[in-house]
């Protein structure tokens, strides 16, 4: 089931504990509130079901919707204009649209909404509305498999793990390939322009306009080329690359230890930046997710979080 903020919270100072246990020669009273944590879904709940060896708990449980449900809102005029703005593909109208005809709605109503969404190929409006609902339990609509080809292609030519690449799109855009940030950048993979300029030199490739990066090939294939690019300067530490794909790579080499190694656990719940600890955990988390939803089982809790050698 979905954990509130408070029951989050509550897993992240169980798994503390344990691992204070684990530390202290107590590893039968760590093992039973590990148990207790890897039933959930979630960061601390996928690195304690790591540390018992266990699969990690998705607790998927989907959205249905009648047909009847579905209907009345297709019906609704404010659905309406939305499907004609998407068939002429004005879609940056028809966010604005969909923001106010869902604006209204309660949750059950959301959460056919979000179907509904899903449905018109719309994934980050699906996430979106699904999330308004409060509702966290259908994996399917939370973590669709949309741009499959182009990720598969582009992780294969850059020797990535396809889950790595669903990971940083979900948590840099959820989707949204017309996402933008303050910082300028751009796309899926929040590819900066000036990044996305010289990659291209380096692959050779003509550069005339910013905003190809709008297009989701060639964001996707940028972004990969970029993430991997990060991934060697670190060692292949996923955990350090993931933080130096939000906070920039100098950054990180201001925060690694100075004298022995560090548990990647202990590194993350130690990075400055909250929105950068909040990052790394999502990503980490998401990517363990999108290998159950790819049927894969290349990436290891365990391998993700290699200590953390000093800098």
């Amino acid at each position: 089931a979905a954990l509130s903020e408070a029951a989050r919270q509550e897993d992240k100072w169980q798994y503390w504990q344990a691992r204070a246990l684990t530390e202290t020669g107590q590893p039968q009273q760590a093992a039973a509130i590990f148990q207790a944590i890897a039933a959930h879904r979630g960061f601390y709940a996928f690195l304690a079901a790591d540390y018992l060896r266990q699969d990690i708990q998705l607790n998927h449980r989907p959205v249905t919707a009648t047909e009847r449900e579905v209907g009345a809102l297709e019906k609704s005029s404010a659905f309406q204009v939305i499907d004609e703005l998407l068939a002429i593909d004005r879609k940056s109208e028809a966010v604005g649209q969909w923001r106010h005809a869902i604006a209204d709605l309660d949750n059950r109503q959301l959460q056919v909404a979000a179907k509904l969404a899903q449905d018109r190929q719309w994934p980050s409006m699906a996430i979106f509305t699904l999330a308004k609902a409060q509702h966290w339990d259908d994996m399917e609509l939370r973590f669709p498999l949309w741009f499959n080809n182009q990720i598969q292609s582009n992780a294969g030519r850059n020797q990535l793990d396809p889950a790595l690449v669903f990971a940083l799109i979900r948590q840099e855009s959820a989707f949204d390939e017309f996402a933008g940030s303050p910082a300028g950048a751009i796309g899926l993979m929040q590819v900066m322009p000036k990044t996305a300029r010289q990659i291209a030199g380096e692959l050779r490739q003509d550069w005339n306009n910013d905003f190809n990066l709008l297009n989701p090939d060639i964001n996707i294939r940028y972004g990969s080329y970029y993430f991997k690019k990060v991934l060697d300067q670190f060692g292949g530490h996923f955990v350090l690359a993931a933080a130096a794909y939000n906070a920039g790579a100098n950054r990180i080499k201001q925060w690694l230890p100075k004298d022995q190694d560090l548990p990647a656990d202990i590194w993350i719940e130690t990075i400055p930046y909250k929105e950068t600890r909040g990052y790394v955990s999502s990503v980490l988390m998401y990517a363990l997710i999108y290998q159950q939803r790819l049927n894969r089982h290349s990436l290891k809790t365990g391998d993700l979080l290699r200590a953390i050698n000093p800098g």
